[in-house]
């Protein structure tokens, strides 16, 4: 293996599995000196503090994609070095998620070594990544988070109230999501499971989860396809607690939330294009957010 790739392996695994993101140059460092025992590297007389340099100033550290209206490719850092030092990744950054179907006996053993050897060191060297507490959050960074809870929340109660009325068991013209959750739960009332209070208790979490995570960072992003490093991460701290809650619907892969773009993307597809974009702040979301304060006013 090349250095290179155990340091993207290294800062991809640690983000996927919920480890702190940010690494420090002497993580990475006891890092490469750790695993060097136990995989072979190319050129393994080396030193780490040079190596490491390389890899951040290096196109190893970079992706390179292909812009079709410009015709040309554009380079991008997947891992980049804050002025603090830290060694972060960016949203650039994936990872397959480890498959060893298309490996012979011997490389599926190796890499399931490496792997485990990897687990080892992160579970004795890293903490958890956690959602801290900020005291001041800006205006703009509270609209966002509320947004993005607020259509979480209403893709929810559609993709639950579908089920239902596909089975027979929710009445078709009962979709006004004010009246028929906020006002009543009319789950409840028809002998279904109730989810008036558990779905408001989700928007309240939700959205101060996702304002803690977007502040300061305006590239937000946040999604359920395994491949993206950090924005997977996101997600799964957004959603914490709440997994019972997140269904694929037939035919769907997944969503995707970007702050820069004031997004919410339902993919269908998306190699071949099949993405539903709906802004965060449209009159509907904007109601619904409305609404929850009210309730939480009383």
């Amino acid at each position: 293996m090349e250095w290179s790739s155990l340091i993207t392996k290294y800062i991809a695994e640690k983000t996927r599995q919920g480890y702190e993101a940010s690494c420090t140059p002497d993580e990475i460092i006891d890092f490469l000196d750790f695993i060097s025992y136990f995989v072979t590297v190319n050129n393994p007389n080396v030193n780490y503090e040079e190596v490491l340099n390389n890899y951040l100033n290096g196109s190893e550290s970079k992706s390179r994609e292909w812009n079709m209206r410009m015709e040309e490719f554009q380079y991008f850092s997947t891992v980049e070095q804050l002025e603090s030092g830290l060694i972060v990744p960016t949203y650039k950054l994936t990872s397959d998620v480890p498959k060893y179907g298309f490996f012979d006996a011997e490389e599926k053993a190796y890499y399931e070594k490496f792997n485990s050897y990897l687990t080892q060191y992160m579970e004795k060297h890293c903490s958890k990544r956690e959602i801290t507490t900020s005291e001041s959050l800006d205006n703009d960074t509270i609209q966002f988070g509320e947004r993005a809870a607020a259509t979480l929340l209403m893709h929810i109660w559609n993709d639950k109230k579908s089920r239902y009325q596909s089975s027979g068991n929710w009445p078709c013209q009962c979709n006004d999501i004010k009246k028929y959750l906020l006002d009543m739960d009319l789950a409840s009332i028809i002998e279904l499971p109730p989810i008036r209070d558990e779905l408001i208790e989700f928007y309240f979490t939700v959205s101060e989860r996702i304002m803690e995570l977007a502040q300061n960072d305006f590239n937000f992003r946040m999604t359920n396809f395994e491949e993206e490093v950090l924005a997977k991460s996101n997600f799964n701290l957004v959603m914490e607690g709440f997994p019972y809650y997140w269904t694929v619907n037939k035919g769907q892969e997944g969503i995707v939330i970007e702050r820069s773009k004031n997004e919410f993307q339902t993919v269908g597809n998306i190699y071949k294009g099949i993405v539903k974009k709906d802004k965060l702040d449209n009159p509907k979301v904007l109601t619904l957010i409305r609404d929850l304060k009210q309730i939480r006013k009383k």
